[in-house]
C-alpha cells in the first residue's frame, strides 16, 4: 500500500474549491484509462478517454499509470464523495440536535428531582400517606421522562411541557 502524507481537516473553502473544479456533466459518462504501446514515432503512454465519444482527455507518460487511472476514477469518486459530506453533515446535525434535547430533558428531570428528593425520604413516606401518593406521581412522572426521552432519541420533538419541566427546547441551542 502507498504511503501518503497528513492531511488536514476539509476546510470550508477547500471543500468549495473541489466542488467548482469538477467538470460536472461535461463529458458525462464513464472514462477510462488506455495504455499505447510504443511505436516507431512515439513512446508508450496511457491516455484517458470518454468512453463514448472516444475523445482523448489527458495524455500521461507510461510510467504515469496509476495518475491516468486516478484521473478517471476521480470524475466519478468525486462527486460521490461529496455528496456523501453532505449526507454525513446532515446526520451529525440531526444527531447534535437529538443529542441537545437529551441533555435539555435530563436537566429538566435534574430539576425535578431536587424540588422532590425532600419528599422521597423512606421515613416520610412511612409517616403520612399524603406525601407516599406526592412520591408515586413524582415516580410517575420521572417514568414519563424516560419514556418522552426514548422519543427524542427517536427523533421525536420533545413535549417537557406535559411534564412539568420547565426548558426551552430548540434545535439548535446548547442546555442552559
Amino acid at each position: 500500500m502507498a504511503t501518503h502524507t497528513n492531511h488536514t481537516a476539509l476546510s470550508a473553502d477547500r471543500e468549495q474549491e473541489i466542488r467548482e473544479s469538477h467538470p460536472g456533466d461535461w463529458y458525462a459518462g464513464e472514462w477510462r484509462t488506455q495504455d499505447v504501446d510504443s511505436t516507431t514515432d512515439e513512446y508508450a503512454h496511457y491516455v484517458v478517454k470518454h468512453r463514448e465519444s472516444g475523445q482523448t482527455l489527458a495524455t500521461l507518460p507510461d510510467w504515469a499509470g496509476p495518475i491516468a487511472l486516478f484521473i478517471a476514477d476521480a470524475h466519478d469518486a468525486v462527486p460521490e464523495l461529496l455528496a456523501e459530506i453532505d449526507r454525513l453533515r446532515k446526520e451529525r446535525d440531526e444527531l447534535a440536535s437529538i443529542t441537545a434535547n437529551a441533555r435539555k430533558l435530563a436537566s429538566g428531570w435534574s430539576k425535578s428531582y431536587g424540588a422532590h428528593i425532600s419528599i422521597s425520604q423512606l421515613d416520610a413516606m412511612k409517616k403520612n400517606p399524603y406525601i407516599a401518593g406526592m412520591q408515586e406521581g413524582s415516580a410517575n412522572q420521572y417514568s414519563d421522562c424516560a419514556n418522552e426521552l426514548r422519543d427524542v432519541l427517536g427523533g421525536e420533538d420533545p413535549d417537557v411541557r406535559g411534564y412539568g419541566i420547565s426548558v426551552e427546547v430548540t434545535a439548535s441551542s446548547e442546555p442552559t
